[in-house]
């Protein structure tokens, strides 16, 4: 099953945030995953990229994030 992210199309995209603040642009059509909702739609892959990239503060997931911060 090809992955509905990588379409080539431009119909539309949708910004998704899940639990440990990561994101990921997703074709409008196609079924948000589980654990991940939608923050933004875009008409535009290239503007959906760019929201990714305004949003970005890191590349570790919250949990690592708050673990890692802890006394060893």
């Amino acid at each position: 099953m090809p992955n509905p992210a990588e379409r080539a199309d431009d119909h539309g995209h949708v910004l998704l945030t899940n639990g440990e603040g990561l994101h990921g642009l997703w074709p409008a059509g196609a079924r948000v995953p589980e654990g991940w909702e939608r923050t933004l739609d875009t008409p535009r892959r290239k503007e959906g990229l760019e929201a990714v990239l305004d949003r970005l503060t890191g590349l570790r997931p919250v949990t690592f994030t708050k673990r890692s911060a802890l006394p060893h």
